[in-house]
């Protein structure tokens, strides 16, 4: 999921940008969005550089809702649901959003 200029308000004005982040929420963000973003989620932190990949499977039947988990494995799952289908029913949450032990400067989203 990408976060663009045209769903942001009048309160940032962004040009767009191939500079794309993956936030901590999960979401990718250019470098604009994701600071004027901070405003409303001041946690909001850049996770990785380069677009979001969470840990998702077509198979699943969960649903589509980008609620990212960090789960006991380590890994950032898009949603509770796709924790336990993916990474198994033994699997619990450690905390809401992505895994923040993962957080490093410069890391490039795989």
């Amino acid at each position: 999921m990408f976060v663009s200029v045209t769903s942001s308000t009048a309160l940032c004005e962004c040009n767009e940008e191939s500079n794309y982040v993956c936030g901590t929420d999960g979401l990718t963000y250019d470098s604009c969005m994701l600071n004027c973003t901070r405003k409303f989620k001041p946690d909001l932190e850049i996770y990785c550089y380069g677009n979001c990949s969470l840990v998702d499977d077509d198979t699943c039947n969960c649903p589509k809702i980008l609620l990212p988990v960090c789960a006991s494995d380590g890994k950032s799952y898009s949603n509770r649901c796709m924790m336990k289908c993916v990474g198994g029913s033994d699997l619990t949450v450690v905390s809401r959003g992505m895994c923040k032990k993962n957080l490093m400067n410069n890391r490039i989203c795989d």
